[in-house]
């Protein structure tokens, strides 16, 4: 329960600062460039840099799930 927990909260916050950098990102563009459109465009690399955070971190939910689940198949076989 405590390691999910933990999982849960790393997630938010890489997400939390995802959003951070995308919203300091356009105000500062909208008051230097007096356009906040260019900024989603400016964005781009932070978008995908947390979608790809949050699908390795998936992955690595799965792979310990799947270790689990072998490390438990594998102590019922052996007794």
């Amino acid at each position: 329960m405590k390691v999910k927990l933990v999982r849960f909260l790393y997630i938010l916050a890489s997400l939390t600062t995802v959003f951070a950098q995308i919203c300091i990102k356009i105000v500062l563009n909208y008051i230097f460039n007096g356009d906040y459109i260019s900024a989603l465009f400016n964005i781009m690399p932070i978008w995908i840099f947390g979608f790809m955070t949050f699908l390795l971190l998936r992955g690595i939910e799965k792979l310990e799930g799947e270790i689990k689940k072998d490390t438990q198949q594998s102590i019922l076989f052996s007794n």
